[in-house]
């Protein structure tokens, strides 16, 4: 039998074992594990995180699993001792611990890491104690269908199973699962999306409910058409006044490719910042930093609970993106200039401001609609086609 370890030089150890495949001795994370197949099943070890000393402990393990052998007690390869047993498939729960501790730090910015930790919070009391090869594509349907009977919006279901789909994903890429049980999941039929807006007396409503900085927040948040996370995490090296601008940085996809996107300040949100540059804590890097913690503050919890003073009903921070970008398609900016301003991928995303634009599509049909009335003349089919 040989063991396997990395880039190293080949272990050979010489045991009395038969029937287990070669041992590969490998490193996942911060530890060191023996990976090999016994009697068709899959075995895996953890060994610990210091190389040389997982090699000894593979090596004693293996002499001990001889020595019984050879004394006839048919134990099994690598039997448990003292203090040690087989490392058994793992839960959900740990999966998840291990996206969230190691993998999510590394390839996502702190609004993905946050969406996953509250998607893995609805999913552990569900899901967490079972075993990863227990969880089908049946079991995860019944879960949605939960859901749905308490109230869970299509769009808020769909988001956890994504969030189930790709942690399982990511078992598979570290061998701890064979396949991804969710790899066929259908999402469920979202329908429109949502646009809710202030209209100028909301708005000046909302901000007469909130504290002075929060009532900043909510402004630069209409005026910038931010996203909720890119305000909270703003920090004040992003901020180029002179340039009239923010530059937000973004690591996208696996290999962390770093992206920029300028937002252009209008000269109220120059304003706003200036207001709050002069009274925000120094000793912090944060445009909007807690005072007593020193981290970027809570907007949702802060920004529901003044919405809830004003008045308002549904009503999300989110929606003062949607309050901007109303407010530009009403202006009669192009729906390709607010795409840009918002940072759409898609000039799809931006549709949905389309009905708002001021007659736009109205305007066209009364210059044809008399021509539809009368006889066309070459000079009247012209014109159409010059529309």
């Amino acid at each position: 039998m040989v063991v396997r370890g990395g880039e190293a030089e080949p272990l050979v150890l010489v045991s009395f074992l038969a029937g287990a495949s070669e041992v590969g001795l490998t490193k996942k994370g911060a530890s060191w594990y023996a990976d090999f197949y016994e009697k068709g099943r899959r075995v895996r070890l953890s060994l610990g995180p210091n190389k040389a000393a997982a090699e000894a402990l593979l090596s004693r393990k293996i002499f001990e699993r001889s020595a019984r052998k050879v004394l006839g007690r048919d134990v099994g390869f690598f039997p448990p001792v003292v203090g040690e047993s087989e490392k058994p498939e793992p839960t959900l729960a740990e999966v998840a611990d291990q996206f969230l501790s190691v993998y999510s730090p590394q390839y996502h910015g702190p609004a993905t890491q946050a969406f996953y930790r509250e998607c893995i919070k609805r999913l552990l009391p569900f899901f967490g104690r079972l075993r990863t090869s227990q969880i089908t594509e049946k079991l995860v349907a019944d879960y949605v269908a939960i859901l749905l009977r308490e109230g869970c919006k299509h769009r808020t279901a769909n988001a956890y199973v994504l969030a189930l789909c790709t942690i399982l994903s990511q078992a598979v890429k570290w061998e701890w699962i064979e396949d991804n049980p969710l790899r066929g999941w259908h999402k469920l039929p979202s329908g429109p999306a949502r646009v809710r807006w202030l209209d100028a007396e909301e708005r000046e409503q909302l901000i007469a409910a909130c504290p002075d900085w929060l009532g900043r927040v909510v402004r630069f948040a209409i005026l910038s058409l931010m996203r909720r996370d890119e305000i909270r995490y703003m920090q004040i090296d992003q901020i180029q006044l002179s340039q009239h601008m923010i530059v937000l940085k973004r690591f996208k996809g696996s290999q962390r490719a770093l992206t920029l996107r300028s937002v252009p300040l209008l000269p109220e949100a120059e304003e706003v910042l200036r207001e709050q540059l002069r009274v925000r804590h120094i000793d912090h890097p944060w445009v909007w930093p807690n005072p007593a913690t020193g981290k970027p503050a809570d907007l949702t919890h802060l920004f529901e609970a003044a919405v809830k003073r004003a008045g308002l009903t549904d009503l999300r921070f989110h929606d003062l993106r949607h309050t901007g970008a109303s407010y530009l398609a009403q202006a009669g900016v192009s729906l390709r200039i607010i795409s840009e301003v918002m940072g759409h991928a898609d000039l799809r995303m931006t549709q949905r401001y389309a009905h708002l634009a001021p007659g736009s599509t109205l305007e066209v049909l009364k210059k044809v609609g008399p021509l539809l009335t009368s006889k066309k003349s070459k000079t009247e089919t012209a014109a159409i086609k010059n529309l």
